[in-house]
């Protein structure tokens, strides 16, 4: 399944400038519009080139050693990746999605058997094979996994059996944002999220595809966000 990663980093954009708590939108803004125009050279360069750079907005599915091999797979080919996430209206928000979730109904019979199995999949043990073993998690809540997972990333080796090791500037500032995650969403695909669909996803296509003026997609935007946020 194909999934459009800087197509993601610019709704996660567009949704940085909407206060949907409060009712406000920033869409007019100055600094919104320098943002625009660098957010579109990104997706236009991308849709052009048909590239292969790793996008990456802390929602992708990528363990610290899958990360390192990544790396080394560009490094083989010539090529240098670069964490990019893209440009949001607050620069102090490290933002990470939730890959996997558990709760307890509070209509069951059975919460103490419930906790003991949550408790068991935050177990060293579970976290570990997510972590490092599968890849499946790319940030384990267990403080003790999460931090050997970096052992276990800078013990990685390419297919010479040369070991890539992680003290390189593309795992520094993958591993700098991870340590810093301070918010969290429940959304992987946020360009298929109602608002970015329903409400604006004519609009921005028609800015993106269909080449309205700039001034036209803010009014346009703008407009459709605050009828959303006052129904």
């Amino acid at each position: 399944m194909w999934f459009d990663y800087p197509m993601q980093l610019f709704c996660r954009f567009l949704n940085s400038y909407v206060d949907f708590e409060n009712k406000a939108v920033y869409f007019d803004t100055d600094e919104f519009k320098d943002n625009l125009d660098v957010m579109m050279q990104m997706l236009t360069i991308s849709q052009k080139n048909n590239t292969n750079e790793l996008f990456d907005g802390l929602y992708i599915n990528r363990s610290f050693p899958l990360m390192a091999g990544s790396y080394s797979y560009y490094q083989s080919i010539n090529e240098t990746p670069v964490v990019f996430r893209g440009l949001t209206k607050s620069k102090d928000v490290n933002s990470a999605h939730i890959q996997v979730g558990y709760a307890i109904n509070n209509n069951t019979q059975l919460k103490e058997r419930a906790l003991a199995f949550i408790k068991y999949t935050l177990s060293d043990e579970i976290q570990e094979i997510g972590a490092t073993a599968s890849g499946s998690l790319s940030f384990p809540v267990n403080v003790s996994v999460y931090d050997n997972a970096k052992l276990v990333a800078g013990s990685r080796t390419d297919d010479n059996n040369k070991i890539i090791g992680i003290d390189n500037d593309f795992m520094k500032a993958y591993i700098d944002i991870a340590d810093n995650v301070n918010a969290c969403t429940l959304y992987q695909d946020v360009s298929h999220s109602y608002y970015n669909d329903n409400v604006i996803g004519d609009i921005v296509d028609n800015y993106i595809n269909k080449g309205i003026s700039k001034d036209k997609f803010i009014r346009q935007l703008t407009s459709a966000t605050e009828i959303y946020l006052t129904e």
